[in-house]
């Protein structure tokens, strides 16, 4: 018996030495990878990997940060960020670097004071190189003009586009046409198992009753390797792309429209080696004869620029040129999107006065000095701490699509309709003609006024108006904006008569319907 015990023992203490070995070879496979994505700014498989790690160790204080920074970094997810990284504070040998970090979740979080007092005490730590210091200063100023802008918040409302748009990846890039027939944006939501990172693609959906249709991949355009949709043309028939396909990854490369799809009929490049890094945005002109992109050149101000480049008379492009240093700062200034008129610019920077990282900014040429005007933010609830790219604008401003890092989105950045409440949104006239049918004989429906009941309700199936008939014009006019109604008729001797009536907000939209209601006798 005490021999079987003995034998018991070892195989029990055995089989326990074994799972423990499995247990960390395990664990330092995971962490080999969180420390791969890491190093390589994998920060969304950098937060999956440490939080597993955290379940196996949860006192380990490199664990905890980083997956505090990489949750941050690849999504804004600030509560939980804060959750780990707060307790660090004060305690020996964590990186010194912690504050500054909890300064960034603060900030996020619309606690901007806190964020100062945090940021300066990063700065008054020891040991600290002048480039990080700097970086928290920045990140103080963008605080104080957060505060400015908050006090003056414009009148508007945000709605996110949906999971059939937006992923827990990068979703961004909203291309919007003048008709709002279609949004192309692009994304990263593309998992390559071989480099283990998230390529960017190009999607496309269409608008339906209750939004957008699921997003699908422009197969024609995409391929393996990353590819960006950094413009359209107003009237969605040119689509600007740049990717591997071409022989620079800086390259800019028209795509047009046809059947509905999008093909390269031969690979045509606007240009070539316009730097040394991806084009990170480019917009034309309603005329095609001038293009707005950002780039790093060597004759940029710092990092990436806003170039324009215009069509010559012999059918080439003219050497680009820096749009200056009134547009252009030492930090990045991206994603250009010029009016079809060419007078108005917008564009993504975080070297102005911004709220936080990126913000849109705005700048109007003045014909009479032949130069831009100074930048303005275009203000809160637009800007946000996070960043903000790209713009795209319904022909009557009452809408506009961004793509924006927010505490509410489904994950990284997302891509955003807003809605300006002080814009009056275009009207659409019904104009109805009424008749009555018996034994499939149709004639002006001759009813007094008083037997003819004409109710419109909106898509809350509210009442939006009731409608006199006139009889001497032989119609009923209703102007009716953007939206979702039903129209119901009733008249004594008749079956009730109901039709949904949509009125989209286009540049294309038809001013006036004629349209025509046909009663039934009972």
């Amino acid at each position: 018996m005490k021999v079987h015990r003995i034998i018991f023992i070892l195989f029990f203490t055995s089989s326990f030495s074994f799972l423990a070995i499995g247990q960390d070879l395990a664990k330092k496979e995971i962490e080999k990878q969180a420390e791969k994505n890491w190093n390589n700014l994998n920060y969304k498989l950098a937060a999956e990997q440490y939080e597993k790690l955290l379940s196996l160790d949860p006192q380990d204080v490199n664990y905890a940060y980083r997956f505090a920074v990489s949750n941050f970094i690849a999504g804004f997810k600030v509560d939980k960020s804060l959750k780990y990284l707060e307790p660090l504070m004060g305690k020996e040998k964590v990186p010194t670097d912690i504050p500054f970090w909890i300064g960034k979740m603060y900030m996020a979080n619309y606690q901007f004071n806190d964020a100062i007092d945090m940021f300066n005490t990063f700065i008054a730590g020891s040991g600290i190189s002048q480039d990080p210091i700097s970086e928290a200063q920045k990140n103080i100023n963008m605080c104080l003009s957060a505060i400015q802008l908050l006090n003056k918040p414009i009148n508007i409302a945000f709605e996110n586009l949906g999971p059939n748009i937006n992923s827990t990846a990068n979703d961004f890039l909203p291309l919007v046409p003048e008709n709002e027939d279609f949004l192309i944006f692009t994304s990263d939501k593309r998992f390559d198992e071989a480099s283990q990172t998230f390529d960017e693609n190009i999607y496309i959906s269409y608008p339906e009753k209750n939004g957008w249709t699921l997003s699908k991949p422009l197969s024609y355009l995409n391929t393996f390797d990353p590819e960006k949709a950094v413009g359209l043309s107003s009237d969605g028939k040119t689509l600007y792309v740049c990717g591997h396909f071409a022989n620079s990854y800086s390259d800019i490369n028209i795509a047009t429209q046809k059947n509905k799809q999008f093909k390269f009929d031969q690979l045509n490049t606007i240009f070539s080696t316009l730097g040394n890094k991806l084009t990170t945005g480019a917009s034309i002109t309603e005329d095609g004869k001038t293009i707005y992109f950002s780039a790093v050149r060597s004759d940029s101000y710092g990092k990436s620029d806003i170039y324009v480049i215009k069509l010559l008379p012999n059918g080439q492009w003219s050497l680009p040129k820096n749009l200056g240093e009134l547009i252009n700062t030492k930090e990045d200034e991206i994603y250009p999107t010029i009016s079809p008129d060419g007078k108005t610019l917008y564009f993504s920077s975080e070297g102005h006065n911004s709220m936080g990282d990126f913000d849109i900014f705005v700048s109007y040429f003045n014909e009479i000095t032949n130069e831009w005007t100074t930048p303005q933010n275009l203000g809160y609830p637009i800007n946000s701490p996070g960043p903000d790219y790209s713009v795209s604008f319904s022909p009557t401003k009452k809408y506009a699509y961004v793509s924006s890092i927010r505490k509410e989105g489904l994950g990284g950045l997302d891509i955003y309709k807003i809605i300006f409440n002080d814009v009056d949104a275009p009207t659409t006239l019904i104009k109805g003609n009424i008749f009555a049918k018996n034994n499939n004989d149709s004639s002006l429906w001759k009813a007094n006024q008083g037997m003819l009941d004409i109710t419109i309700y909106d898509n809350n199936k509210n009442v939006f108006g009731k409608y006199l008939y006139n009889f001497n014009l032989n119609r009923f006019v209703a102007a009716l904006p953007s939206g979702h109604y039903t129209l119901v008729i009733n008249s004594p001797g008749f079956t009730e008569y109901k039709e949904s009536i949509e009125i989209l907000d286009r540049s294309l939209y038809v001013p006036e319907i004629e349209k025509s209601f046909t009663l039934l006798k009972k």
